[in-house]
C-alpha cells in the first residue's frame, strides 16, 4: 500500500531481489521528496501504486513480468502558485485563524463520516454526519470575531459538513420520473456510503479563489493541526451537528418524504447549473473569494472514491436522467467558513 503523510517523502517498496548467497531482499531505495509547508501549497494528487506480490512472480526483479529491478515511482503535484499582491494578502479573519493558537492545538485532525448524498437546486452533494466537537466550537470562536470586526455572518451552507459534487450541466427542471430514479439511487447507494472508512484531514486550507468550485486558486495557505494524537474528541461528531443533518435528509430526502416536498427542493426558483461553481463568484462580490476548507485529497484507491464513481458511473449511465458535470476530484472539500 502506497502511503503519502505530509512532512514526509513519497517512498514504497520498490526493490525486492533473489540473489545467491545473500537471500531475498524487499526495501525502499527511491523516494521523492516534496515540501508541504505552508508556504509552498503543494498538494499530492495521486501516485502510482506499485504491483501486489502476487503479480511480481517468483524470480522477484527483475523477472519476466517486470524486467528493470526497480519499481517506477510516479507522482502528481499540484503547485498553487503564491501570488503576494495586495488581493491575496490575509484578512484580518484569516489572520486570526493562523494565529490563533487554540484553532491549531485544539485540534489533531478531523474525521468526517459519509452520511447520505443530496440533491438541492440541481447540485448534487455528498453531506457527512457532521463536524467533530472541536472544530464546532472552532467555528465559534471564528464567529465571534468575524461578528466583532463586522464580518458578515456565516453562509448556511458552511454550518453541516458536506462536499458539492457536481451540478446538472444547463439549468433543468426536473421530472417527476427523473426526480423518483435519481433519489432511488441515492438511497440505494447510502448504505456503501455509510459504510466508507471515513476522511481525515490533519490541516485545514484557506483559499484564495475565483470559482467557487476551488478550481482556480490565487493562494492556498495550510493551517496544520497541532494537537496531540490522542485526544479523544477528535473523532466525535457534534450531537447537534449530527442531529442538523439528520433532520435535513428527513425534511428533504426522507424515504418517507411526499413526492410534492422532494420535488419543491429539487427544482427551487434558485435552481443552478455547474457554471454556478465553475464560471466565477457572485457578481456582487469582488473578483476573488476567501475561504476557510477541508481539502479532502481523496486518492482513487480510497474506498470513498470508488463508491463515488460507482455513483457518477450510475447517474451518468442513466438514459433517464440529465446530464451532469462532476467537479474534479482533486478539488473536493468541505468548507468551514468563508473569510470574507
Amino acid at each position: 500500500m502506497v502511503q503519502c503523510v505530509q512532512g514526509a517523502p513519497i517512498a514504497v517498496d520498490d526493490i525486492w531481489k533473489r540473489r545467491p548467497g545473500v537471500g531475498e531482499t524487499k526495501r525502499t531505495i527511491d523516494f521523492i521528496f516534496y515540501d508541504d509547508s505552508v508556504d509552498t501549497a503543494v498538494d499530492v494528487v495521486r501516485v502510482l501504486d506499485v504491483p501486489e506480490d502476487t503479480d511480481v512472480g517468483p524470480a522477484r526483479l527483475p523477472g519476466l513480468y517486470y524486467p528493470s529491478d526497480h519499481m517506477s515511482l510516479a507522482v502528481d503535484l499540484r503547485l498553487t502558485l503564491t501570488d503576494h499582491s495586495s488581493q491575496t494578502m490575509l484578512s484580518p479573519l484569516e489572520s486570526y485563524v493562523v494565529e490563533d493558537p487554540v484553532f491549531r492545538q485544539s485540534l489533531s485532525h478531523i474525521a468526517l463520516q459519509s452520511h447520505a448524498f443530496f440533491l438541492t437546486a440541481g447540485i448534487l452533494v455528498l453531506g457527512f454526519e457532521g463536524f467533530p466537537e472541536p472544530l464546532v466550537e472552532a467555528k465559534a470562536r471564528i464567529n465571534a470575531f468575524a461578528k466583532e470586526n463586522g464580518y458578515r455572518d456565516e453562509n448556511r451552507g458552511s454550518r453541516w459538513a458536506k462536499v458539492t459534487l457536481g451540478a446538472v450541466t444547463r439549468h433543468h427542471t426536473f421530472t417527476v420520473e427523473e426526480a423518483t430514479r435519481l433519489r432511488d439511487i441515492m438511497l440505494h447507494m447510502e448504505s456503501a456510503l455509510r459504510q466508507s472508512p471515513m476522511v481525515v484531514c490533519r490541516d485545514a486550507s484557506l483559499v484564495v479563489f475565483r470559482d467557487r468550485a476551488l478550481i482556480r486558486r490565487l493562494r492556498v495557505r495550510r493551517v496544520p493541526f497541532e494537537g496531540k494524537a490522542d485526544i479523544p474528541p477528535s473523532l466525535g461528531v457534534h450531537a447537534d451537528m449530527l442531529a442538523y443533518t439528520e433532520s435535513v435528509l428527513e425534511e428533504n430526502y426522507g424515504k418517507e418524504l411526499p413526492m410534492e416536498q422532494f420535488m419543491a427542493c429539487i427544482n427551487s426558483n434558485t435552481t443552478l447549473d455547474v457554471t454556478h461553481y465553475t464560471v466565477g463568484t457572485l457578481p456582487e462580490r469582488a473578483s476573488i473569494g476567501r475561504t476557510l476548507v477541508l481539502d479532502l485529497r481523496l486518492r482513487e484507491s480510497d474506498e470513498l472514491c470508488k463508491v463515488l464513481q460507482r455513483f457518477r458511473t450510475i447517474v451518468d449511465s442513466d438514459p433517464l436522467l440529465p446530464k451532469f458535470t462532476w467537479l474534479p476530484r482533486e478539488v473536493l472539500h468541505c468548507t468551514i467558513r468563508a473569510m470574507d
